[in-house]
């Protein structure tokens, strides 16, 4: 990282993002270098900076031309100054006559070769804490689309920035938590098999609050400390065990006082007893404290990647997103709804594969990708999803994304039906299905071409279908945790919705969500969710 004094342009450039600019500045150094390239890409420029201002203006990462030809020295720096003291774009079609105000220095390089720039500010934490630009080499009139989609990349990269950040501080603390365990110590434990009686330490016993005696319990006694809705979990763990010889397996426990605890539990299965007996010996951890530091750290994330719905004239809009049960995980489920330009209205639903940082952060780019290439193209769904297909594919981002994007365009009143009607356009990259719910309460699965997962082929060719909306009418889109579960085929998860649906479809359009959720995603589920519906008014 190349660090510099920050230049006085007639503001607090390291003022209110001053804190936020510090936290960014724990980024690993590998990365940045990546998410410049993807500006430059973006926008069809020469060359990309990401830079945070703080105490010191520091250049995270870069793609294109070295120093000589590029404003990273002088020029660079006042630009990105200026961008975090006005808070707003700078745009510089022709940069060899004009100059930064404020009495900032030039913006051309070393040979000349800048012919136009274009920087917007980096947000993170609420705070303006640094900018992203790009520049040609020649002048270039920058239009409001690659304003927007500079926007729009710019808080891709600060996710992803800030999913590191996180990342980073979730494993100090973890290292943070695993000394204190081992301060603590295990509980140890053997179990015979043969008699069914188990043998345990003071730390198991606490653990599980039994009394201290060093007396053996039945394991049938145990089995009764765990909760009810983990005891099949801990069942197959234990047949298992004795098949493979290892038993691992993580759950709740309910002590006596109503106190409910996660513990981690690891063993084997063995036949070494004198008596040629098999025990299964092992050892229990309480995990409740890690879980909660590692859930309070995966929500605070992934909350940062979820969207605020928009307000859009004769749309109603609801959302939910659920954690899955195992709340250090985080998902890359998401759901995204954004007005464009021509009045028509995006929605998304998506899920990226994976359960860690890395995954929630390669949701918030491509949600943030997707949305700039719907808002500077203006195209049907299927053309945008090949686009970010071969953005996906381009800038190496290794990840594979099951998504359906949609748009609902007005429909005239005169020759196509119903004044507040709508057609819906839509593209499935190996999504579920949306639904739809007609004004009469009829819910419906709507046909859906099996097209392939984004990540998978660039070059593989997608459909659209559509249909016309009236008004009252409801849709559904919704990601695969809401309906699949552990050994049932996902058409009896499909049908227990169509059956919600219909039986909610009066309803206001937040207890639909509701009563849905409530009907379908039960306790302890193993996936996250995400939900959308709108309702045309």
């Amino acid at each position: 990282m190349g660090e510099q004094p920050v230049p006085d342009v007639g503001g607090a450039a390291g003022g209110a993002g001053l804190s936020a600019a510090r936290w960014l500045l724990q980024v690993p150094h590998e990365g940045p270098d990546r998410l410049a390239r993807l500006a430059a890409t973006a926008l069809g420029a020469e060359g990309g900076r990401v830079t945070v201002v703080g105490d010191r203006e520091v250049l995270l990462g870069s793609h294109g031309a070295g120093p000589g030809s590029l404003p990273c020295s002088g020029g660079q720096r006042s630009l990105c100054a200026l961008v975090v003291a006005r808070g707003e774009p700078v745009v510089v079609p022709d940069a060899r006559p004009d100059r930064l105000e404020a009495g900032a220095d030039g913006a051309d390089g070393a040979d000349g070769a800048v012919g136009a720039y274009l920087a917007v500010p980096l947000e993170a934490r609420g705070e303006v804490a640094g900018c992203v630009w790009v520049c040609s080499a020649r002048p270039r009139a920058w239009s409001a689309h690659d304003v927007e989609l500079l926007r729009e990349l710019s808080a891709s990269i600060s996710a992803e920035l800030q999913a590191q950040v996180l990342a980073v501080e979730l494993a100090d603390a973890g290292e943070r938590i695993r000394v204190a365990f081992d301060a603590a110590g295990f509980g140890s434990f053997e179990w015979d098999l043969a008699t069914d009686e188990v043998r345990s330490d003071v730390q198991h016993r606490l653990m599980f609050g039994l009394p201290p005696a060093p007396a053996p319990v039945r394991f049938e006694h145990l089995y009764e400390r765990v909760h009810p809705q983990d005891r099949a979990v801990v069942g197959r763990a234990v047949s298992s065990a004795v098949r493979s010889g290892l038993y691992a397996v993580d759950h709740r426990i309910v002590r006596p006082d109503g106190t409910v605890r996660w513990v981690a539990a690891r063993g084997r299965v063995g036949g070494d007893d004198p008596r040629g007996r098999q025990r299964l010996v092992g050892a229990v951890h309480d995990t409740t404290d890690a879980r909660d530091v590692n859930a309070l750290v995966a929500r605070e994330l992934q909350s940062s990647m979820l969207t605020e719905l928009p307000d859009l004239a004769g749309l109603q809009l609801a959302a939910t997103y659920l954690p899955a049960a195992r709340g250090h995980q985080i998902g890359g489920d998401w759901y995204d709804a954004f007005g464009l330009p021509d009045g028509s209205c995006a929605l998304v639903i998506g899920d990226v594969s994976g359960h860690d940082t890395r995954a929630a952060a390669t949701m918030g780019a491509v949600r943030n990708l997707l949305r700039g290439l719907a808002f500077d193209h203006r195209e049907p769904p299927s053309v945008v999803l090949r686009r970010l297909d071969e953005a996906v594919e381009g800038l190496g981002m290794d990840t594979l994304v099951t998504l359906l994007m949609a748009r609902l365009d007005p429909v005239s009143g005169t020759s196509q039906g119903p004044d507040g009607a709508r057609v819906l356009r839509w593209s499935s990259a190996g999504h579920p299905p949306p639904v739809l719910v007609h004004p009469d309460g009829r819910a419906q699965v709507l046909a859906t071409a099996a097209d392939l997962l984004v990540g998978v082929d660039a070059r593989s060719q997608r459909t659209d279908q559509q249909c016309a909306l009236a008004p009252g009418a409801t849709l559904l889109l919704y990601s695969d945790g809401l309906v699949e579960r552990r050994g049932e085929d996902i058409a009896d998860g499909t049908a227990r919705l169509l059956a919600l649906a219909q039986g909610l479809a009066p309803a206001p359009l937040e207890r639909l969500l509701a009563g849905v959720v409530e009907g379908l995603v039960a306790p302890g589920a193993e996936d996250d969710t995400a939900l959308l519906a709108v309702r045309l008014s």
